[in-house]
């Protein structure tokens, strides 16, 4: 609690001096909560089964964004504070927080402001796949995040640009490449480029393509360990109906054997419809191989929920079901119905 005290007590300082500072800077406070309740079974029979049942707040995030126009700047700085099931960092604390976001974006820099083009410097984003644009309208990770491909941010420098003639955007990224729960240990870096397109209003293409490099080669006797992974996603939306469908491949050096490939492949599907102004239904549809060598390893993923906003409050519910499990089910001992995982969770996002 001290900890995340002393962080908070740093940003007002940091912001109000700001503020002193320069006349024309706007300050602004926001942010959200989820709280939660989850029942999870594991398995098909009371032989096998696993259930728990938990309430939670997975997520609290403290924003604050700082705006000079007259100087062309903006800072945004997101704490992250979190309590999840058996605690953070090998079960040693019960609530864990972390500077998810903090960064300086610069929007006057002579010439590439003429090529609208802004520069990130600080920790943001990971831009890849749907990771950066997944808002959760439901409550599971993207794919991209769920499988473990990329951080959903990372520090580092970012050249963000729109195309001229409204026709998409692209972001160019060094990161230190081991996200943002950790100091920067890593000789190499991750280098990432990601580019979106809008051929018709409402549907886009995005390509994103993510390298990570996390040993030099002949540097304390290690041997290049790369992580590259792609990912193509089509989506768009229309009146009450928005989709998407991501395609995803990974391969990671460091996980090849002589009895894996390290290379693992996935789609996600995901479609949303207002139904009525308060109530919107949820579907999404997940299917990915852990590893292309391995024989009859796939797992699916099938997701439905409803979003509510509560009336007379600034509060959204959301209910899940969600079930993984393995897409050939032959009854082997790795691929028994006991492996079987359900979901039902229950959770309150109010947003201040």
């Amino acid at each position: 609690m001290k900890k995340v005290t002393a962080v908070l007590a740093a940003m007002i300082v940091v912001l109000s001096f700001s503020a002193m500072a320069s006349a024309a800077v706007d300050s602004k406070f926001y942010g959200y909560q989820w709280v939660r309740y989850q029942f999870y079974q594991e398995g098909a029979s009371a032989v096998s089964l696993t259930a728990s049942s938990t309430f939670s707040i997975p997520r609290t995030y403290l924003r604050w964004k700082v705006t000079d126009a007259e100087l062309g700047y903006s800072g945004n700085l997101t704490l992250d504070v979190n309590m999840t099931k058996g605690g953070q960092e090998n079960q040693k604390i019960d609530w864990a927080a972390w500077m998810k976001y903090g960064y300086v974006e610069l929007t006057n820099i002579p010439m590439l402001k003429d090529a609208d083009i802004t520069v990130r410097l600080g920790q943001q984003k990971v831009y890849f796949g749907t990771i950066d644009s997944w808002e959760y309208p439901m409550i599971e990770k993207n794919i991209d995040d769920k499988l473990k491909v990329c951080s959903s941010a990372d520090m580092g420098v970012a050249l963000d640009g729109n195309i001229p003639g409204g026709w998409g955007n692209y972001q160019l990224a060094l990161y230190n490449g081991i996200g943002y729960k950790n100091l920067d240990s890593n000789m190499e870096k991750a280098y990432n480029a990601s580019l979106l397109v809008t051929p018709i209003p409402g549907i886009y293409v995005r390509g994103s393509y993510l390298q990570q490099i996390t040993s030099a080669l002949g540097m304390s006797g290690n041997s290049v360990k790369d992580k590259r992974a792609t990912a193509v996603v089509v989506g768009g939306a229309t009146g009450p109906i928005e989709g998407s469908v991501e395609y995803l491949v990974s391969c990671d050096d460091s996980a090849a054997s002589a009895s894996k490939t390290g290379v693992t492949v996935g789609v996600s599907t995901y479609l949303g419809v207002k139904v009525i102004n308060p109530v919107s239904v949820h579907l999404r549809w997940d299917t990915w191989n852990p590893d292309t060598k391995a024989v009859r390893d796939e797992m699916n993923m099938i997701a439905v929920g409803t979003n509510v906003q509560l009336a007379g409050t600034g509060v959204v519910l959301q209910l899940n079901y969600q079930l993984e499990q393995p897409q050939f089910p032959d009854g082997g001992s790795n691929n028994l119905m006991k492996k079987n995982k359900n979901t039902w969770t229950a959770q309150a996002v109010w947003n201040f």
